[in-house]
């Protein structure tokens, strides 16, 4: 059974124990460091798939481990921790890129929430999930008979959905069962990469190309050599870099920076996004041309709210999976738990439902799972009688209604960035920016 592996790095050694104490039971594989310099050389050598860190350490700072990290393992989302910070001091780190600040003393719950989403974020934890995708439902049966007619081919797809449907194991799959399923699937969020690392991190580089080039990289394209390249989150590309994709899939060559030479590319290319395409083909925001080449075979994966009779089917999955993971007693949900389960809306859809059920069965002792165990984890709203007259929007500019969105949604989530951006379907920078705009 695979078990994610953490890093965490703090000097103090109460925060070490306090971290050993309630992880430990939750089959993660842990790693420890006292200061930055040490961290960043485990970072390498250990490999985790989540490194926490504290704001403040020996030999180097939070910041300084950040702009490394990302330099170095682009991929590895850090949560950063501190008893010193102000909102300031969250945007910087969140800016350099940071999956999550949390302040001390922290609660024990929202720690092992931010943990959960963040090893979702994480392509390196992904590559070891299950690529089953559960459903019995005629959408869903839909879906894959269109795969079914292209498996014989390496068709450049465009897989589209709300965040959390699980495009990611779509795409997984239609890897699998296609001629190029002997070769690497190499998965990229383009959301998760900063923009000035981006380019070198599909592309490549030559040794030096700029400065700090000290030897000849090779790119994800490259890697996906004779395999399939999974670009999530595509709509995040800089138009720049589209430009560069586009060329790709006309001419199936790449440049390394700095380099003159073209080098052959056969990856086969699925993209995926959770936004609208066509909307930012109208705004300028999304290559038409790269947009009409992704697209040579869309696909739509539906909400799961659309899939009333696969919620319980995947419900159950996840429940037995976690409950094995986590070591823990087998569960099962009465009527009762199944009804509250269908009964929601589920606007993060089977992400959502894995988080949930993830914390159900690490923190409710009962081998029945209830409604009354479901529901304190469904997020508090409050109905607001309007009589459906929704004049009263003209007051405000769409600036000012993205911010006012972007608030009551944060609210929603219980002040949980990385809840509220899956939520939006924006990614952290876009929250940060319309939350104080």
């Amino acid at each position: 059974m695979f078990s994610p592996k953490l890093l965490i790095i703090d000097d103090d050694e109460t925060i070490l124990f306090s971290f050993k104490s309630f992880l430990n039971e939750h089959k993660f594989s842990l790693e420890f460091s006292k200061n930055g310099k040490d961290g960043l050389e485990k970072l390498s050598s250990f490999q985790p798939n989540l490194v926490i860190a504290d704001y403040k350490m020996p030999e180097m700072t939070g910041l300084e481990f950040i702009k490394a990290s990302k330099i170095l393992h682009p991929n590895t989302p850090v949560i950063i921790m501190s008893a010193f910070g102000d909102s300031n001091t969250k945007r910087v780190f969140l800016d350099e890129g940071a999956f999550e600040y949390i302040e001390k003393p922290f609660d024990i719950e929202s720690v092992l929430n931010s943990i959960s989403l963040a090893l979702e974020s994480s392509p390196l934890f992904m590559a070891n999930e299950p690529t089953q995708y559960i459903g019995e439902s005629t959408i869903i049966k839909s879906v894959f008979d269109q795969i079914d007619k292209a498996k014989n081919t390496t068709i450049t797809m465009l897989i589209e959905g709300e965040s959390g449907t699980g495009k990611d194991l779509i795409a997984n799959y239609i890897h699998n069962n296609s001629p190029v399923a002997n070769g690497p699937f190499i998965s990229i969020n383009c959301a998760a990469i900063p923009e000035s690392l981006i380019e070198s991190e599909l592309f490549g580089y030559e040794k030096g190309a700029f400065t700090g080039a000290d030897e000849q990289k090779i790119g994800k394209f490259e890697h996906a050599k004779n395999g399939t390249i999974f670009l999530d989150e595509i709509g995040e590309l800089p138009l720049s870099i589209q430009a560069k994709l586009l060329r790709i899939l006309q001419n199936k060559t790449i440049e390394r920076i700095g380099g003159a030479n073209s080098i052959a590319s056969n990856a086969r290319i699925i993209a995926a996004t959770n936004k609208n395409l066509r909307q930012m083909v109208a705004d300028k925001d999304f290559r038409e041309d790269l947009y009409y080449r992704l697209t040579s075979f869309p696909l739509h994966i539906p909400a799961l709210r659309n899939r009333e009779n696969d919620i319980t089917l995947i419900a159950d999955y996840l429940l037995q999976r976690f409950c094995t993971e986590f070591n823990k007693k087998k569960k099962s949900f009465s009527d009762t738990g199944l009804k509250a389960l269908k009964k929601y809306h589920w606007p993060g859809n089977i992400r959502e439902l894995q988080n949930i059920i993830s914390r159900i069965v690490l923190l409710e002792s009962s081998n029945i799972i209830h409604a009354e165990h479901i529901l304190p984890y469904f997020p508090k709203t409050e109905s607001i009688e309007t009589e459906n007259d929704i004049s009263f929007i003209t007051q405000y500019t769409e600036k000012e209604l993205l911010k006012l969105h972007a608030q009551e949604t944060f609210k929603l989530c219980h002040y949980n960035k990385s809840d509220a951006a899956k939520r939006l379907g924006i990614n952290y920078r876009t929250l940060i920016k319309r939350l104080e705009s």
